[in-house]
């Protein structure tokens, strides 16, 4: 059941398409996960969140339509990540349709040299539109698929981070993203709810938040760090997962 200290004020419809107000929203709702996010950066969030309500209008960006649940659902919910994302370096945003968590990551931590990648063309031209309108630096989106990406040398162990919210198990994730991983690199995945009852790929460690899964021959170290949306009861789990050191 949620409680007051889950509810952020105004986390429910009504709230003009992200105004002064919204904007408002997204730094308390950024406050309640630890983020402090500056009014500068909630303008260039509002900025995305207006233009995904625009294209939204004619492809199919998000199921996810209402202002302040867009701040809540995947703004919040992309920025959770940053206690986690080690300071520049190579990021890859896998499946990133709507731009995110990349973008969200980007506006926070502008020294990244982001990649994202969707296998939809019309999600990759929306996300290249957002990146020109932001004025973001060292960013781009491809179409491509990861499979792709992994027979391309350019991009073998290219990256320190690959970031995914919503393309399958963690096995499937990590099989994707492990070519494309730099050998110290690491890989975020978000997951909703409790998702391990559903996947039994791993073994669980001591306290339930650790566990190694096996990836082919590679075997990786995984910790799992829950937190709760802010707005409501809906808990999720970033699992970081590294090679394990031999």
């Amino acid at each position: 059941m949620a409680t007051e200290a889950d509810k952020g004020p105004g986390c429910a419809p009504g709230v003009a398409e992200y105004s002064d107000a919204w904007q408002d929203i997204m730094i308390e709702a950024a406050g309640r996960l630890g983020i402090d996010l500056p009014r500068a950066k909630a303008r260039l969030f509002a900025r995305h969140g207006r233009e995904l309500a625009l294209w939204n209008r004619k492809i199919n960006l998000t199921a996810v339509s209402d202002p302040v649940q867009v701040a809540c659902r995947h703004f919040a919910d992309s920025v959770a990540a940053l206690k986690y994302l080690r300071a520049g370096g190579k990021v890859l945003d896998l499946g990133s349709g709507g731009g995110f968590p990349g973008l969200p990551l980007k506006i926070m931590r502008p020294e990244i040299d982001l990649v994202l990648v969707d296998g939809s063309g019309k999600k990759v031209n929306f996300i290249k539109h957002v990146i020109r309108t932001l004025g973001l630096d060292n960013t781009r989106a491809l179409h491509a698929r990861a499979e792709e990406m992994a027979a391309d040398h350019r991009w073998q162990g290219h990256f320190d981070h690959v970031v995914c919210r919503a393309l399958g198990t963690v096995v499937q994730v990590a099989s994707l993203a492990l070519p494309l991983l730099a050998p110290e690199g690491r890989l975020l995945i978000w997951k909703a709810g409790r998702w391990q009852e559903k996947e039994a790929d791993f073994t669980p460690g001591g306290d339930g938040s650790r566990f190694t899964i096996a990836v082919g021959a590679t075997v990786l170290e995984a910790v799992s760090h829950p937190y709760r949306l802010p707005g409501g009861s809906d808990s999720r789990q970033i699992v970081e997962l590294m090679r394990r050191k031999a």
